[in-house]
């Protein structure tokens, strides 16, 4: 039961981050792997704007699975960090919360 509740999380974060966007509300998340990613995704098939908060330099892609969501966010949004260039992903977060 837990996969399908978190496949079902996934596509609600996903239709309420398409939907959102329709209005001119921009997606702002973390880009870690379930439904911060789903979130992305749906602003971005809505053709909206969407910011991935890093807890890592900007440019590094954590989790690395999300190279291509990386990228696309690049290309309608943005990628928001406070950490310096280069530094990679440690836990817990690095400061992501302080953004």
């Amino acid at each position: 039961m837990q996969g399908m509740e978190r496949t079902m999380e996934k596509a609600v974060a996903r239709n309420l981050a398409r939907e959102l966007t329709k209005y001119g509300i921009s997606i702002i998340s973390g880009m870690a792997y379930g439904i911060d990613s789903a979130a992305h995704i749906g602003a971005l098939d809505a053709k909206g704007k969407t910011y991935a908060v890093l807890g890592c330099g900007v440019n590094i892609c954590y989790p690395s699975v999300n190279q291509r969501l990386y990228y696309s966010i690049l290309e309608r949004g943005g990628i928001i960090t406070n950490m310096r260039w280069a530094l990679p992903f440690t836990p817990p977060f690095c400061g992501k919360k302080t953004v």
